[in-house]
């Protein structure tokens, strides 16, 4: 398994919410592995999102990011934070 977290910080978007080429930090040998992944803000506690995950290569993924409680308005959290878990 691989574990990681990136910062992603104070961020405004109206709706989805896309992050491309994240690191890994580790190359896998192929691309048949599971990642399941959080997302948390220290803005309010309350909100909730989906995470999905795409375009996993041997070095890097993307995430998609919407929070529902927004209903695909703009929305603004403060410090946000990726948790993620890569499982073969």
């Amino acid at each position: 398994n691989i574990e990681g977290k990136k910062t992603i910080g104070n961020c405004s978007e109206t709706g989805v919410y896309e992050i491309t080429s994240i690191s890994i930090g580790k190359t896998m040998s192929n691309t048949n592995y599971k990642i399941i992944g959080s997302i948390q803000t220290t803005s309010n506690n309350t909100n909730v999102y989906t995470v999905s995950f795409k375009n996993l290569t041997t070095t890097t993924f993307d995430v998609v990011i919407y929070r529902i409680d927004s209903l695909g308005s703009g929305w603004t959290d403060l410090n946000l934070k990726l948790s993620w878990q890569i499982s073969p």
